[in-house]
């Protein structure tokens, strides 16, 4: 519901954003020594890891490299 509400929020404002999930992945997921902090509901996940990474690979292109012709 509250997901829901911000992206509507953000598509009214024209706003160019991004939400990746990631379901059953806990806090901390890129944190490869989460789980040795003894924080309940930290730990690490390399699937996720890499995912996420990816994708911030491809956000900062899309945000930072030029296109052809510019």
């Amino acid at each position: 519901e509250e997901r829901e509400a911000f992206l509507a929020e953000m598509a009214a404002e024209e706003v160019d954003c991004r939400m990746l999930l990631f379901a059953g992945v806990c806090h901390s997921f890129t944190d490869r020594h989460a789980e040795a902090s003894g924080v309940p509901g930290l730990r690490y996940d390399a699937r996720a890891d890499r995912a996420s990474w990816r994708a911030m690979l491809s956000m900062l292109d899309d945000a930072f490299i030029a296109e052809p012709g510019c």
